[in-house]
């Protein structure tokens, strides 16, 4: 009963809202050739940990990267149906979160 006490009288803990950026792009190439550019975009800027693309539909890709210092995550998405390419940013660090931004805005895929 005295550890239970104690448990309750801890500090709640308090989540931190992550930063987020966002953008989209019209894009006319190959579904193929844009989840191939949108890897090695993410790779080149440090994005190299847990990277996993995903078929969400035979017109939809995403690549999904976790940054190898820094605690940001990115996804890039190629949608081949709507003509567009999505990039999101996000992490708890809001200078972090977007300088890795500003990187892949600026990157080719």
């Amino acid at each position: 009963m005295v550890a239970s006490a104690m448990l309750l009288a801890a500090a709640p803990v308090v989540a931190r809202t992550p930063f987020v950026y966002a953008s989209k792009f019209s894009y006319d190439g190959s579904l193929q050739s844009c989840i191939d550019g949108a890897t090695k975009a993410l790779k080149i800027h440090g994005f190299d940990k847990n990277v996993r693309v995903l078929d969400v539909n035979p017109k939809l890709k995403e690549v999904k990267a976790n940054h190898s210092v820094e605690y940001v995550a990115a996804l890039i998405e190629c949608d081949k149906k709507r003509g567009l390419t999505m990039l999101v940013v996000a992490g708890p660090d809001n200078d972090a979160v977007y300088e890795a931004y500003e990187k892949l805005y600026s990157a080719d895929w």
